[in-house]
């Protein structure tokens, strides 16, 4: 009432879907169906960056643990949408604070790329293509001479709603070797079956 936002809402709210996934065939249905995570990549775009915190990292961590627990029939199909919109969007986590980004990228590279569920059931052309493309737009160390935002003096990129200082060298670097050892992964995967 007093006009402030509640930072922590958004996280909650991703518990929440964790929790009905979980829970209810017709809401993974559902979810399926409507591209439930593309609303969700949607509506964090469109949000202040303060949303992209660690808390709703460790959510989104939760949820790809409860997905891989999920029968086949809705499991694989849920996580490469959680993957696609959310994980591997690099318009929306290139908003989040350097360490968020930094921890997301870890993560990315070294247990969920080790996970047999998501070894089998990448899109792995796709993948590579938005890494890719990630890696050139948005973690360039040298400037591009193409930008793809519009960009002032300090740095910043101007996205739709709000300016974004993007991280220093270091941590740019810390987010490129990620990206880079993802990649390779992706590329050489270590199926247990042996294909």
């Amino acid at each position: 009432s007093d006009g402030t936002v509640n930072y922590e809402l958004v996280p909650m709210l991703v518990d929440l879907i964790g929790r009905l996934l979980s829970s209810s065939g017709r809401f993974r249905q559902q979810a399926l169906h409507e591209r439930g995570f593309l609303l969700v990549a949607q509506a964090l775009e469109k949000s202040s960056s303060q949303h992209l915190s660690d808390r709703l990292l460790k959510e989104l961590i939760r949820i790809i643990e409860k997905i891989q627990k999920l029968p086949q029939n809705h499991g694989p199909a849920l996580l490469r949408q959680l993957a696609d919109y959310v994980l591997f969007n690099p318009s929306l986590w290139s908003n989040a604070p350097p360490k968020v980004q930094i921890d997301l990228q870890k993560y990315l590279s070294t247990q969920f790329i080790a996970s047999q569920t998501v070894q089998k059931h990448i899109r792995r052309v796709s993948t590579t293509l938005i890494f890719l493309h990630a890696l050139k737009n948005f973690y360039w160390i040298v400037y591009p001479s193409e930008k793809p935002y519009p960009r002032n003096q300090n740095d910043s990129m101007q996205t739709e709603n709000q300016m974004i200082t993007r991280p220093n060298e270091n941590e740019l670097r810390s987010i490129r070797a990620y990206l880079l050892l993802f990649l390779k992964q992706l590329m050489s995967p270590k199926l247990s079956d042996g294909s």
